[in-house]
């Protein structure tokens, strides 16, 4: 059964992802502010992106891992999984090296979509991604 609380990032982390210029309005998941004072997991369709800016879109974490992939420099890549100890996910991003692999970050969450918003959020704030360029690619392909 699909749960979107397990595919989504949380609250938190969408705000963050909407604050450093992630695409919103692109799929169907998103937290909405209600009139009772608290946030909801609400459908594309129910609101208006333009027209409230309490609304965070909350991308599923097959969306955000295929961005991962797509926007790693060459000489790196993430790596996804799920430690067996204690049940938490990881995301590294490591170099890739002749002798052995460095960990150039890493994150660590008990929710596979968070450390994949955590690991997004940390390549655009240090320069890895560049929402500009990817528009532009998706417009000319």
């Amino acid at each position: 059964m699909f749960v979107p609380y397990r595919e989504i990032p949380s609250l938190e982390l969408c705000k963050k992802l909407k604050k450093i210029g992630y695409p919103q309005g692109k799929g169907y998941y998103y937290y909405r502010y209600s009139y009772d004072k608290d946030f909801y997991i609400g459908l594309y369709e129910e609101i208006a992106w333009e027209e409230n800016p309490e609304v965070y879109y909350a991308p599923l974490q097959g969306e955000l891992e295929e961005w991962l992939h797509r926007h790693t420099y060459p000489q790196a890549e993430i790596l996804l999984g799920k430690q067996t100890w204690d049940g938490k996910y990881f995301c590294n991003l490591e170099t890739i090296g002749r002798a052995q692999k460095i960990i150039i970050q890493s994150f660590l969450d008990g929710r596979g979509p968070n450390v994949r918003a955590k690991m997004f959020i940390w390549l655009k704030e240090n320069g890895y991604v560049n929402f500009e360029e990817e528009g532009e690619d998706e417009q000319t392909q």
